[in-house]
């Protein structure tokens, strides 16, 4: 998936996977997918609202692109997260958007952990 200041995204699968750093054998089954484009000329990414909707947009593209690596086994699943994480992240980053960074950013950070005894 790539971007431009535009206000939309284009990418193929193959660029993605390439991208990334996909194996080959990964690559080979994900050649022949479709291209995946995110529009947002009618989002205001200035705002946290629309920077949210984008976001969205972003995790459901990156889905689509990656999920051709899931083969319902435990490692291939591990496979499509991180493709789909590394994808997010640098779609974010290429849209350059403080907003979005920082929903983005919020949308990572995981809860403190809370440890209780119980007797």
């Amino acid at each position: 998936m790539t971007t431009s200041k535009s206000p939309s995204f284009c990418g193929g699968v193959l660029a993605a996977a390439m991208a990334l750093g996909l194996s080959v054998p990964a690559l080979a089954g994900a050649v022949t997918g479709p291209d995946v484009a995110v529009r947002y000329s009618a989002i205001d990414v200035d705002t946290v609202a629309g920077a949210t909707q984008l976001l969205k947009r972003i995790e459901e593209a990156a889905d689509r692109v990656c999920a051709r690596l899931d083969h319902g086994d435990l490692a291939s699943r591990g496979n499509r997260d991180r493709c789909e994480q590394k994808l997010i992240g640098a779609t974010v980053a290429k849209v350059n958007q403080p907003t979005l960074l920082q929903v983005y950013e919020s949308a990572r950070r995981t809860p403190p952990r809370v440890a209780a005894l119980v007797r």
